[in-house]
């Protein structure tokens, strides 16, 4: 009797947790339709000085206008490689591991679809460069391996994210998450953030 009460419960509990599992929302799900203009300023970064092959841009620096340099530095790159967008993309691995974030208006309660290219500097370490985005306390990871890069090409890859806004205000933020090198990071091009369809 014992024997079959605990075979019944230890059923019971997989039955359980097997239905929390099928149920439970899958992450990287589709972000919501954007409608509505880009509410970022120079979104793919063509705004500012010819940077010949790259540029290096350290923390602090206002080359970028409307997108703050906050943490290590980023090179803004012209012709070492083809942009997904213009000219210009931002390699977040100037010569440390850095970060860009802009800050732009909102509306608190309603939801945003921020869109960007990734790809990745190729020319070093690490293989895989992981980068985060985040805004109004919320965030999300994204990496881009070597391995998929096509060869003698960018292998630009869209990606979409969204967040819900708790101010008149917010701020958009792309950090890398690398900790090894610090010269070869994810790139970044063609930012837009707008509102969500209602």
């Amino acid at each position: 009797m014992r024997k079959s009460l605990i075979g019944f419960v230890i059923c019971f509990v997989a039955v359980v947790l097997a239905t929390v599992v099928q149920i439970k929302p899958a992450l990287g799900s589709p972000a919501p339709s954007a409608c509505g203009k880009n509410l970022l300023v120079n979104p793919s970064f063509e705004d500012g000085p010819y940077p010949g092959s790259y540029l290096d841009l350290p923390a602090g620096s206002t080359t970028l206008g409307a997108w703050a340099v906050t943490k290590g530095s980023v090179d803004l790159v012209g012709g070492l490689w083809p942009a997904s967008d213009g000219h210009n993309s931002i390699d977040l691995d100037g010569v440390s591991f850095g970060a860009i974030s802009q800050t732009f208006d909102t509306t608190a309660g309603k939801t945003y679809v921020v869109s960007f290219d990734l790809a990745a500097n190729g020319y070093g370490a690490p293989a895989v460069k992981r980068m985060q985005i985040s805004a109004a306390s919320q965030t999300a990871d994204f990496q881009y391996d070597l391995k998929d890069k096509p060869y003698g090409r960018m292998g630009w890859q869209p990606k979409t994210w969204s967040f819900v806004a708790k101010a008149a205000s917010t701020t958009l933020a792309f950090t890398s998450l690398d900790t090894e090198n610090g010269y070869f990071g994810p790139v970044i091009d063609n930012v837009r953030a707008q509102a969500a369809c209602d």
